[in-house]
């Protein structure tokens, strides 16, 4: 069928989703395909993007370095890790972004790179790894002077993949914390509403650096 043709024209044509036309025919097959529950074909067109043989193959590293660097291509990238299924990206993750996620999401690896680094925390499934995606960044840039709204999105994905995957809760908290400077417990006041805020979604936050009404004051009894 179509979906069939397609994937085959991408395996035979890599440039194919560096097309300013084609990548957003290619993301919408994947998002139909993965919506109708359609899992081989699926796995097929995703690994037919990356380059790989199949869901549990090494995915092309020269491939998926040229879909980095050009903004089609990049979204189709993106739209392989939103869709694909756990075998897809766990072989994703363990032959390409791991080694590589630091860089992807401080921007060193390029404009795209903390794009694909915040749709790759929203695919993690298993707490392993989310640990080494924990490990592999660094709070400190995502967070600091310097850094803009997509390093911060970033941050707040890995945190969201900690309550979703209930692991790493420390480690996350210790690593944020940290980058905000939070060395006591008399800090964590001033702390969560700066986390907050780093959400779009939650327009004011000054309200929650005042004490409750009824909340006692600070070393009181």
């Amino acid at each position: 069928d179509a979906a069939s043709e397609l994937a085959r024209l991408v395996r035979e044509d890599p440039d194919l989703c560096m097309s300013a036309h084609a990548s957003p025919v290619v993301q919408l097959l994947l998002r139909v395909l993965r919506d109708r529950g359609d899992h081989r074909l699926h796995a097929a067109a995703a690994c037919a993007v990356v380059g790989a043989s199949g869901p549990s193959a090494r995915p092309s590293v020269e491939r998926c370095d040229a879909l980095l660097a050009s903004a089609p291509g990049s979204r189709a990238l993106e739209a392989v890790v939103e869709t694909a299924g756990a075998e897809v990206v766990a072989s994703l993750f363990s032959h390409y972004f791991k080694p590589r996620l630091g860089s992807f999401a401080d921007g060193s690896a390029g404009h795209f790179g903390p794009f694909l680094a915040q749709r790759l925390a929203d695919a993690l499934r298993e707490p392993a790894q989310l640990s080494e995606a924990l490990a592999a960044v660094d709070f400190g840039r995502l967070l600091g002077a310097d850094a803009g709204p997509a390093q911060h999105a970033i941050a707040v994905k890995l945190l969201e993949a900690c309550l979703r995957l209930r692991a790493g809760l420390g480690e996350g908290a210790a690593a944020a914390f940290k980058a905000l400077g939070v060395a006591s417990r008399e800090d964590f006041q001033r702390a969560w509403p700066a986390l907050l805020a780093l959400d779009a979604s939650v327009a004011d936050t000054t309200g929650l650096l005042q004490p409750a009404p009824d909340a006692p004051a600070a070393g009181a009894a």
